[in-house]
């Protein structure tokens, strides 16, 4: 029996839990070491080279207090061609947080006076 390679779907998944990690405040190496793999793994998991057995994915979802269930939201109707010229992949991969997004949302998120976070919006918003 072989394992098929590291997909799309894989990469998906592993941008969601990179994006969750992060706003939690956890490095690689401290996820590393509470799932027992090496902090250059977790990267692996993350940039989709690497696919994240079923287990390892719950371990995760402990870890960072969520359910297993969010780093699938969004993908019900998944139609990937797996590796086989799937065209539709550069389009999905735009969805992926970048560091610059995530930061954004982690500074946005730790506003805590109400007319701050909404002052902000109301600038991101003429900026549209």
């Amino acid at each position: 029996m072989t394992l098929r390679k590291a997909t799309e779907i894989d990469a998906q998944i592993g941008a969601r839990v990179r994006d969750r990690r992060v706003l939690s405040g956890i490095t690689q190496t401290v996820m590393g070491l509470a799932v027992g793999v090496s902090a250059q793994q977790v990267q692996k998991y993350e940039n989709g080279k690497s696919r994240i057995s079923a287990g390892r994915l719950l371990i995760f979802a402990r870890i960072l207090g969520t359910n297993v269930s969010e780093f699938y939201t969004g993908l019900e109707n998944w139609t990937e061609d797996f590796g086989n010229g799937d065209q539709g992949a550069a389009q999905r991969r735009k969805f992926i947080l970048t560091r610059e997004d995530v930061r954004l949302i982690s500074g946005y998120l730790s506003i805590k006076d109400r007319r701050v976070r909404v002052s902000v919006l109301r600038l991101l918003e003429t900026n549209l």
